[in-house]
């Protein structure tokens, strides 16, 4: 064999490995680089991604939504305050939040979670193709709502737990008004 035929059989032999570096290489190159810590008053959390933010008047008092998407992931987080003067109990309050998200949905797993003390749910949604991983808090007057919503195919529970973790409430509650 020749010194260009033992060449060209060594690179065939890497070809494989030099097609699983370059995949693995864009597959990164795709995901951000930079995730963007997020602090607001009563709260801090690690979005994986520059986010959009977005403020809802509902009937009940105002929503602020922050998201972030990457790939065919959304990651959601967003806090309400109960401003409209109507007392809810934080048990009320979670089984609210918790019925506007699952709608007609399955709800696939729930737990009782917390945060600091504060009452949450944990809940696995599916339906229409997609997994919502969710926490809901309430914390005081304010409801916390931290999602990773992807199609079923792309769900990743690790991936929403390693988002989740990143949530802490810090000093007291302030209030948007």
């Amino acid at each position: 064999m020749s010194r260009m035929e033992g060449a060209a059989v060594r690179t065939m032999r890497m070809l494989p490995w030099l097609l699983l570096f370059a995949a693995s290489t864009l597959a990164c190159s795709r995901r951000p680089q930079t995730a963007v810590m997020l602090e607001e008053p009563g709260y801090s959390i690690q979005m994986p991604a520059p986010f959009t933010k977005r403020v809802d008047e509902q009937e009940l008092g105002r929503v602020s939504i922050y998201i972030a998407k990457v790939g065919s992931r959304v990651f959601e987080m967003a806090y309400s305050d109960n401003l409209r003067g109507v007392e809810l109990s934080p048990d009320e309050m979670l089984g609210a939040l918790q019925s506007v998200y699952v709608g007609g949905d399955v709800v696939m797993r729930q737990a009782v979670v917390e945060l600091d003390g504060y009452p949450g749910r944990s809940l696995e949604i599916k339906g229409r193709g997609m997994i919502r991983f969710l926490r809901l808090y309430s914390v005081e007057r304010r409801a916390y709502h931290i999602s990773v919503l992807s199609r079923e195919a792309d769900a990743s529970e690790p991936e929403a737990e390693d988002f989740f973790r990143t949530f802490q409430l810090r000093g007291p509650v302030s209030r948007n008004q």
